[in-house]
Formats: C-alpha cells, sequence, structure tokens
C-alpha cells in the first residue's frame, strides 16, 4: 500500500518526502517511517482530520502514530 500510486500523489501533494521505512523486530505491526518536509509539515498533515480517516481506512491504527521531529545542525 506504501508504494501505491495514489500514496506517491499523496505525498507528492503535501511535499512529504519519504526517506525510510521499516518494521520492528519485536512486533510485527510496529513500523517506522521518516519523512523528509519544511518543519511543522508532517504535524499539521497527520492531525488532518482527512488523513486520519485515509489512515483508518486502511486498517492502520491511527491512535498510535508517533510524530517527532527532528533537525540537522
Amino acid at each position: 500500500m506504501f508504494d501505491s500510486p495514489e500514496i506517491y500523489a499523496f505525498h507528492k501533494t503535501v511535499e512529504l518526502n519519504p526517506l525510510y521505512r521499516g518494521k520492528s523486530f519485536i512486533g510485527p505491526k510496529g513500523v517506522i517511517v521518516i519523512h523528509q518536509a519544511e518543519e511543522g509539515v508532517a504535524k499539521h498533515v497527520f492531525s488532518d482530520p482527512e488523513t486520519i480517516k485515509n489512515i483508518e481506512s486502511r486498517r492502520l491504527i491511527y491512535s498510535t502514530t508517533k510524530i517527532t521531529t527532528w533537525v540537522s545542525d
């Protein structure tokens, strides 16, 4: 699903650039996705009710989503 044309278009539209994704060794449902974007974009996008609805429609658990911000010096 992450590689679908719809998700590719979504990332392009909201200016999120996926850099990395992986799954947890601890639990099969744990994943990490690292996006590159301007400051505040990811937090805004992933707090949008429409985005939340789309995430949950794909049987993903939005309530466990954690957004952190990292910057390079």
